[in-house]
């Protein structure tokens, strides 16, 4: 009998920081999002759906992240030999100009003729919390559903770069003390009144609210398994050295 696989838990009780490497966020980032449509389908009523949405940032600068592991054959190169024989240790890099697709959620009403956004779901990404003209396209984008009658829900997993949810940093300071991550929900039509929550490395991912409409009550949903299947199905415990020192 062939014995089954099991993944391995993460070693940190919430969110692991190993995960926020720059190479590496943007796999996380798309495989939460993909992960938490999923719940989020599991849980709407009739009448209403989760979509994947996508937009082009451009990325500002040229920066290079080393590879993890070595790609070539030992030994000194034959004469001829082909790039993929060549001993050597590849570095990714994002050029500057250059689109990079970033993933956001939806969520669409069809109660109506007209099929009618209530909510976009935001999860930060390195060039959301940096300097240039993407963190300058999601602040515009930001402002511009803050002022509509559409929610937005922000997750922030990343704990280096500026800090970019909509409610004040002071606020959740005031709140929470000092933490390490965030979530922060707007409410279309409501002014500067928003609901968050903060916690640390320590802490296990929170619950967050996922408003629809006046008719039906908020979703609720526990972030934490939605990082755990993240985490189980997409194999990230393969991909991380946890013997090194932890990401600043």
């Amino acid at each position: 009998m062939v014995k089954g696989v099991f993944a391995m838990p993460s070693p940190f009780p919430g969110m692991d920081p190993y995960l926020e490497r720059r190479s590496l966020w943007p796999d996380v980032h798309n495989a939460f999002l993909f992960c938490l449509r999923a719940e989020i389908n599991r849980k709407l009523p009739q009448g209403f759906s989760a979509r994947m949405e996508e937009r082009l940032v451009v990325e500002e600068g040229i920066r290079h992240f080393e590879a993890d592991v070595a790609i070539g054959h030992g030994g000194p190169p034959s004469e001829g030999a082909t790039l993929a024989e060549i001993p050597s240790k590849f570095m990714d890099w994002i050029e500057d100009g250059v689109p990079v697709r970033q993933l956001f959620i939806e969520i669409h009403s069809h109660n109506t003729p007209e099929r009618r956004v209530l909510t976009v779901i935001e999860l930060l990404s390195h060039s959301n919390k940096s300097a240039g003209r993407g963190r300058d396209e999601y602040l515009a984008k930001q402002k511009t559903l803050l002022e509509s009658e559409v929610h937005l829900l922000e997750i922030d997993l990343l704990r280096a770069g500026e800090y970019t949810l909509a409610a004040s940093q002071s606020g959740l300071r005031a709140r929470f003390g000092a933490f390490d991550y965030a979530a922060s929900l707007h409410r279309g039509g409501y002014g500067q009144r928003f609901q968050a929550v903060a916690w640390t490395i320590q802490e296990r991912l929170p619950t967050v609210l996922v408003p629809l409409d006046e008719t039906h009550p908020d979703l609720e949903i526990d972030l934490q398994p939605v990082f755990e299947r993240t985490y189980d199905e997409c194999g990230f415990e393969r991909m991380v050295d946890y013997t090194q020192p932890l990401p600043s």
